[in-house]
């Protein structure tokens, strides 16, 4: 898939709108629409990269800054005792980490259903305002 038809550079670039909670010149954070548990972050570099192995270092090493960063921040909110952080690039091929804020492994066996627009809000002023 060429950059320009990945949903994640039409996030990027405004075509597809996103509830961003961080965004700098190198990557972008938003709420994943479908998430695991309630603070399911996705960040991604802007540029596209089909996975990490591929990323250009200095951009990797801009994300999982990020990545520590929001970390950190939904761990106070969401009152978690671990951010589960998985590095993909397939299901999308452009490289995603999701933070996904748990208090044990259930999540993965939660069916993922889409959050309402109001919820996306709110979680994503929750975040933003402790960064």
């Amino acid at each position: 898939m060429s950059s320009n038809q990945c949903i994640f550079c039409k996030i990027v670039s405004g075509e597809i709108p996103s509830h961003v909670v961080f965004e700098n010149d190198f990557v972008k954070a938003f709420l994943d629409i479908f998430p695991k548990t309630r603070g399911h972050v996705l960040v991604i570099p802007k540029k596209h990269y089909s996975d990490f192995i591929e990323c250009d270092d200095q951009i990797y090493i801009e994300v999982m800054k990020v990545v520590k960063s929001i970390s950190k921040v939904l761990k106070k909110v969401f009152a978690c005792n671990r951010v589960v952080v998985m590095i993909e690039g397939y299901l999308v091929d452009h490289l995603h980490v999701h933070l996904i804020p748990t208090m044990n492994p259930s999540y993965a066996k939660r069916k993922q259903t889409k959050a309402s627009d109001e919820e996306l809000r709110a979680v994503c002023e929750m975040i933003k305002s402790n960064l």
